[in-house]
């Protein structure tokens, strides 16, 4: 991937030397900063990044002249222009447009002669980066481009492969044939969270509105729909020994599994087809009847008796492997039936422009309080000391001034070390094979994989880039010195940054985790309680619980991050471990803990109305209140181990439901309810074990004491 992106940049580039290196025009730096600036590996990002560049240029610009007409041009309007125009941004949701608010107020202020006529430097600015976005738009669209529509078919068509590989190695069994699932259904996360990544940064333009008419975020939501229902099938594979229930109907299975074979072959034949291929409808029958074998079968056995000779552990995990095959297979179905509609042109999106405010939250005030004030000191600094190019200096500051000092550290470590391959290629290039548009394309590819050879994202390649192509296009006659004071420039920017960082009141992503933690624990204790209180009453939760599992998710996907982010603002080798390993084990439990609670859902959208549940709602609510009472236990128990007895007193009321459903069992009374409300009760029940096992487990292992 970074081979073809450094590729992609390196020719945009070339070209945009071929076109400008010798021409009038008077700022060449600026277009050479847009296109690298913008060009991403996606025509969605690119577009994305060029809006921002060139909106943020403007807002910046209108607020610069506003402030600069009043103050006029010193260290301090840098500020006031920064904060304000940021402030503007996040209040209209512009996100995209607040990195190169900082960018523009850098620039317009820390150079005075730019000052003196704000309105036209705007505009001549908006003119040269539009240059470069420009170019770095057609490269992207044009040259080698993603096409992330057949990437997104291309992962579907994988994941319905693994999809099928994993049923037949349930139905196998065996530990071989666990080995493969667990391969499969890694496969299947990597590929669905790779679809959700390209959906995402594809979005923007008019590809972006082709993705969105065929509906491929809900087809993405199948997709981790799949593998939870395969997760979930898995359960009746981690007893000691194969479930004699799964090896009594191993030939229905088998032929059931030979049906999903050949409907996703017919499925897979459908995705592969381009939209004007598609004439006519191929027969997919539908997959759920194949399941009445199955369910007649077992019904029989209930009626006969048969299936109390099996113990009741053994038929709890047959009959939760069948609820998760049920919905597996209507999901397949659906599926075809989805992909079936798109062979119809949809009327095409409406695009519509709407203004709404943002509500801005107090931190991220006080950050850009604290970026204004740094530049405003910054450019002081730069002016006392007459620095030639004084503007990197401020402008490495605003790249380094990041939310949480773990971010801002990781920022400064890759501006310095990418602008410091830059540098090095520059040099060697220039001094060898001197300056001409090859020479701008093969500095800019080598420094991107440099770059990437040590480990440096967008943030680092890019001032490398910034460096060789202006070096080379622009200052050719003294390359040297303008090399090495752009990077020491950079340096001072970057250090003057960490200082501010550490110096002002600083937000550090260690100080954010454990609060996240104990927000998202009681999160999930109130999405179970929803969930629970739902079923038990017979209402509708659907509705109430989307924006809680929303938030959720993105709680536990914050909480990764800040923990890449603390890795380096602790110093203390031994602290950092345990904290790491706490931090670790936390995570990896609200993760567990969330596909659980998850399954609980599904298996609650299958059940059935009837009255097998009225038989143990006493203990189905104390299972629910003891369940409750330990997840919020766990969001208290980052400053003191859980209580270990409320963990054991969590099983009891499962305990208390087997027993009865035992004696139920031998009497008969299973028998009177439908075979479907029995299947999805038991299914019901397994779920919830496996949420308190899983807290069960979960104080068992909880590691040592956080130290303080």
């Amino acid at each position: 991937m970074i081979l073809k992106h450094a590729l992609k940049t390196a020719v945009a580039a070339g070209i945009l030397a071929a076109l400008f290196q010798n021409s009038d025009l008077a700022h060449i730096q600026y277009p050479v900063m847009g296109l690298i600036a913008t060009m991403l590996t996606s025509v969605g990002d690119t577009v994305k990044a060029g809006w921002g560049r060139l909106g943020g240029s403007a807002v910046a610009g209108v607020f610069a002249t506003l402030i600069l007409s009043v103050f006029g041009s010193n260290p301090i309007t840098g500020g006031i222009v920064l904060l304000l125009a940021s402030l503007f941004c996040e209040l209209l949701g512009w996100k995209a447009l607040v990195s190169q608010v900082g960018v523009f107020s850098a620039l317009i202020v820390g150079e005075p002669a730019l000052g003196k006529e704000p309105g036209l430097y705007t505009i001549q600015r908006i003119w040269d980066n539009g240059i470069g976005v420009v170019v770095a738009t057609a490269v992207t669209f044009f040259f080698w481009p993603e096409r992330p529509r057949q990437m997104l078919q291309k992962h579907l068509s994988q994941i319905l492969e693994h999809t099928d590989q994993c049923l037949q190695q349930i139905v196998q069994g065996g530990e071989i044939a666990r080995t493969g699932l667990e391969q499969s259904i890694a496969a299947i996360l990597q590929l669905a969270k790779a679809s959700e990544t390209l959906l995402e940064r594809s979005l923007y333009g008019f590809l972006g509105r082709q993705l969105v008419q065929d509906n491929w975020s809900d087809l993405i939501a199948r997709e981790r729909r799949l593998r939870r229902h395969l997760l979930a099938m898995t359960r009746i594979l981690r007893e000691e020994n194969q479930n004699p229930l799964l090896v009594l109907f191993t030939e229905e299975l088998e032929q059931l599994a030979h049906r999903v074979s050949t409907n996703i072959a017919v499925i897979n034949n459908l995705i592969q087809q381009q939209r004007s291929d598609r004439i006519s409808k191929p027969e997919i029958p539908p997959l759920e009847q194949h399941l009445s074998t199955i369910m007649n079968r077992l019904d029989q056995m209930r009626q006969t008796g048969e299936i109390r000779n099996y113990p009741l552990h053994d038929v709890i995990h047959f009959y939760d492997f069948l609820s998760s095959l049920t919905r597996l297979i209507q999901e397949l179905d659906q599926l075809a039936i989805q992909l079936q509609i798109q062979n119809h042109r949809t009327p095409p999106i409406r695009v519509s422009w709407k203004l709404s405010l943002h509500s801005i939250p107090i931190a991220q005030i006080k950050h850009y309080l604290k970026v204004a004030i740094a530049l405003g000191l910054t450019l002081a600094i730069a002016n006392f000391f007459h620095l030639e190019y004084g503007y990197y200096v401020a402008l490495s500051l605003v790249v380094a001034m990041q939310p949480t000092l773990g971010k801002g550290i990781d920022a400064g470590k890759q501006r310095v070390l990418g602008t410091g391959i830059g540098a090095l290629v520059a040099i060697a290039l220039v001094n060898t094979l001197g300056s001409h548009p090859f020479t701008v394309a093969l500095g800019v590819a080598l420094t991107m994989l440099g770059c990437d050879y040590f480990g440096m994202a967008s943030a680092g390649y890019k001032g490398g880039c910034f460096l060789v192509a202006i070096a080379l296009m622009v200052h050719s006659s003294e390359p040297n010195s303008y090399i090495w004071g752009r990077f020491f420039e950079t340096f001072l920017g970057i250090l003057i940054a960490m200082l501010f960082s550490i110096l002002l009141p600083p937000q550090t992503a260690t100080a954010k985790i454990n609060p996240g933690l104990h927000q998202t624990f009681n999160q999930l204790a109130r999405l179970y309680e929803q969930i629970m209180e739902a079923y038990l009453t017979e209402q509708d939760a659907a509705i109430a619980i989307d924006p809680l599992i929303e938030q959720i998710r993105r709680g536990i996907n914050t909480q990764t991050a800040l923990q890449s982010e603390s890795k380096v603002e602790l110093i203390d080798g031994f602290r950092s471990a345990i904290l790491q390993r706490r931090w670790n084990f936390m995570i990896s439990y609200e993760r567990t803990l969330f596909s659980s609670i998850f399954s609980l859902q599904h298996a609650i959208d299958q059940a059935t109305s009837g009255g097998l549940k009225q038989l143990f709602l006493p203990e189905l609510e104390d299972a629910k209140q003891q369940n409750i009472l330990a997840i919020k236990a766990m969001a208290g128990a980052l400053d003191s181990p859980p209580n270990s007895q409320l963990f054991t007193a969590m099983l009891i009321p499962l305990q208390s439901i087997e027993q009865k459903l035992e004696k139920s069992r031998s009497s008969g009374v299973t028998t009177t309810y439908e075979m479907s409300e029995v299947i999805s009760f038991y299914a019901i029940l397994s779920a919830l074990r496996e949420i308190s096992e899983n807290l069960a487990q979960m104080a068992k292992n909880w590691p040592e004491r956080q130290p303080d």
